[in-house]
């Protein structure tokens, strides 16, 4: 009788590593997924909410290009367009946190930021209702990148619900 159950155990072997390597693989899948739908989903609740924030004229009082990281080897430089000024219609003055909503910044696109909003320009910016300091420079981004990640995050959230499936039924 122990012969047969040797046999069994040793044969389903091979399924339960089959099993658990797609429920690994499920789990990175699963959170890969996740990271992608999360953040996007954020920023484009953000632009959202951007499309409400009033136009206010403003002066330009400092515009640089910011780098961050890069210390060590295995760190790369980022960069950012490091825009400020105040406001005309009440002298408050503000930093730009964000450029615009849904948008990645790159060394490039900073600098072309800079370029356009050089000292001393007088530029419509857009201000927060609810807090006047949260400023940004450009509205109504389209948020077609965020989309896109969207729905390479549901694609992995997709596989790996049928890794997890598949893993039942082997």
């Amino acid at each position: 009788m122990t012969e047969p159950d040797a046999l069994d155990s040793a044969s389903s072997m091979p399924g339960q590593r089959r099993r658990a390597a797609r429920k690994f693989f499920g789990v990175i899948l699963l959170i890969f997924g996740l990271f992608f739908i999360i953040p996007s989903q954020h920023e484009i609740n953000k632009a959202r909410e951007g499309q409400d924030w009033r136009p206010r004229q403003a002066e330009i009082t400092y515009s640089r290009v910011a780098q961050f990281g890069g210390g060590r080897a295995d760190d790369a430089p980022h960069y950012r367009a490091d825009i400020g000024g105040r406001f005309l219609d009440d002298g408050q003055e503000f930093k730009i946190e964000q450029i615009a909503f849904a948008q990645i910044d790159t060394g490039s696109m900073a600098r072309d930021y800079v370029r356009r909003y050089p000292v001393g320009k007088v530029a419509e910016v857009f201000a927060s209702p609810d807090d006047p300091t949260r400023v940004i420079l450009v509205k109504g981004v389209p948020v077609t990148a965020m989309y896109l990640l969207q729905g390479l995050g549901a694609l992995l959230v997709a596989g790996a619900l049928i890794l997890f499936w598949r893993a039942r039924s082997v």
